[in-house]
């Protein structure tokens, strides 16, 4: 019995210091284009600037409560959404947030422009 109980510590031990070590130091800022005149468009078929951010562990990564800011004396300047389904990158995965200073289109546009 004893046995089993330290087992199942050293377990719960390992996989919390895993998932502590994973953190979000796999995220990366992997592309910025401020001048957007016929790359990407939005979902409103709109060219915007963009940020674009990736995950580089092998396991999804959730970004809520991470901020985004074109102003480094305001460095919280966009928080991206808690709870939003949209904010896990999976593994290897990009995502990519409109600078567009239109916050109220949905969850990857910020409320600052480039």
């Amino acid at each position: 019995m004893k046995k089993r109980i330290l087992l199942l510590l050293v377990a719960v031990i390992t996989l919390s210091a895993a998932s502590y070590a994973q953190g979000r130091r796999g995220l990366r800022i992997n592309e910025v284009m401020v001048q957007n005149d016929s790359n990407y468009v939005d979902d409103y078929g709109l060219h915007h600037a963009w940020i674009e951010l990736f995950n580089s562990t092998y396991a999804p990564m959730e970004i809520s409560s991470v901020y985004l800011t074109n102003n480094p004396d305001k460095p919280k300047m966009y928080p991206v959404p808690l709870g939003d389904v949209n904010t896990e990158i999976p593994p290897r995965q990009h995502v990519v947030f409109w600078a567009d200073g239109e916050p109220n289109k949905g969850t990857f546009h910020l409320s600052f422009e480039l």
